[in-house]
């Protein structure tokens, strides 16, 4: 027996393409790359300086290594940031630098944050600190760091198919309590 042969259409009942924003967007190109970092070398200044002279935007993807001297931002106003000298093992580090602060916003999309970059530590002992750099990162030995270069960023926004967006755009910090590792 033979299948039954479709009838060919006149393309008027042909399904509309549904387009994307990303249909809209400039030409980008994405680099990925891993780099050392000299030991006694501010690891954030190496980011920052491959954005400025690529004139690209910069996302962490790994790193690994040893810290020998980091300062993390103070989670209240008022107090001190908290200067931590090791060696520490760096556990990961996350975080995008926008160079000069260009991209494409589309409607309904969040705003990225300031700039912010988060990390995570351990000591020799295992005690583990976490906290958003507040200053220089300075490499022990073998820091090693993978990151993503791309031009032209979209910040887009997708909803899950079938779900509505409860139209809550905000990051839900308020939710999260922050640890404290320092009182072990």
């Amino acid at each position: 027996m033979t299948p039954p042969t479709r009838k060919p259409t006149n393309g008027s009942k042909k399904k509309s393409r549904s387009t994307s924003p990303m249909d809209e967007c400039p030409e980008s190109s994405v680099s990925v790359f891993t780099f050392n970092v000299a030991p006694n070398s501010d690891v954030m200044q190496c980011i920052f300086d491959i954005a400025s002279r690529d004139q690209v935007s910069v996302t962490v993807i790994s790193a690994t290594g040893k810290i020998n001297k980091v300062t993390l931002k103070s989670s209240t106003n008022g107090e001190p940031d908290l200067m931590l000298h090791g060696p520490l093992t760096l556990v990961s580090l996350t975080g995008s630098y926008l160079y000069n602060n260009r991209y494409t916003l589309h409607p309904g999309a969040t705003p990225p944050l300031s700039l912010s970059f988060g990390i995570n530590l351990s000591t020799i002992g295992g005690k583990v600190f976490c906290g958003v750099v507040g200053g220089r990162v300075i490499a022990g030995e073998n820091v090693k760091i993978t990151v993503s270069t791309y031009t032209n960023p979209n910040i887009l926004k997708y909803s899950a198919e079938g779900q509505e967006d409860g139209g809550n755009d905000n990051n839900d910090n308020e939710n999260h309590k922050n640890n404290n590792f320092g009182d072990d």
